[in-house]
């Protein structure tokens, strides 16, 4: 092989001493490393930050969406309240409970919504709702879990699964408006009545995030109590 040499006149230049170079020394293939490095960790950095603002949003829209879900499933429930004064198997009773820091309360009432748990089981014409908050599986936090009864003649004697509704819960909270003000507990078995609307506010707390409260009203139509399972009903006289 022919080797050509470049012929240089004078002080030879930086592209001649380049070409004419055979190879790097150890510090500039140290230094050449400690760039790459810089660089690669500003790549890493930046790349991790928008990886972890797209998880954060994706929890939040998660959370948005789960919370509702949870809200119109409530929602179309409270529609279908129904209570009858000569029936001891109807009710609408709210209750406020207390741990170490929030509140967790709990909203049991009787429905009239047409359900058919499984595909070969009958009808329930009535049936019972509970919205209760317990402890995670894990032992870690609250979550809102939705219970299901519709064989109340046999209440008691069967267990009914709890639905997990919503995880991170930090507070559950209600409030009944009975015409002239709100108050946090409800007895239709003493009062024979239900309220016109029911507030809910549920608080959640993800890790690393601060706490996030929503606020929603349901009415109740007035029409539902004392209501029979025919469709007619009246409404009882001492309803505001």
């Amino acid at each position: 092989m022919i080797k050509i040499r470049r012929k240089s006149f004078g002080h030879p230049s930086a592209v001649e001493r380049f070409w004419d170079d055979q190879g790097f020394t150890l510090l500039e293939i140290l230094v050449a490393f400690f760039i790459l490095t810089v660089i690669l960790g500003l790549l890493y950095e930046s790349v991790k930050s928008t990886a972890s603002l797209s998880q954060r949003i994706r929890e939040k829209n998660r959370t948005d969406s789960n919370i509702e879900l949870a809200f119109m499933k409530m929602r179309q429930e409270m529609i279908s309240v129904y209570i009858n004064t000569n029936d001891p198997l109807t009710y609408f009773i709210g209750s406020p409970q207390y741990s170490a820091e929030d509140e967790h309360d709990t909203l049991l009432f009787t429905t009239l919504a047409q359900t058919r748990l499984m595909q070969n089981a009958p009808v329930s014409h009535l049936e019972g709702i509970q919205y209760i908050v317990l402890p995670e599986k894990n032992g870690h936090g609250y979550l809102l879990a939705h219970e299901q009864d519709t064989n109340l003649f046999s209440f008691g004697t069967q267990a009914v699964v709890a639905d997990p509704l919503l995880h991170h819960i930090k507070s559950f909270r209600l409030l009944y408006f009975d015409g002239h003000q709100w108050t946090n507990q409800w007895n239709s078995l003493q009062s024979h009545l239900v309220p016109l609307m029911v507030k809910m506010e549920i608080s959640v707390k993800r890790k690393h995030e601060a706490v996030k409260t929503f606020t929603d009203v349901f009415p109740i139509p007035v029409s539902t109590l004392n209501q029979n399972q025919n469709g007619s009903g009246t409404t009882s006289s001492g309803l505001p």
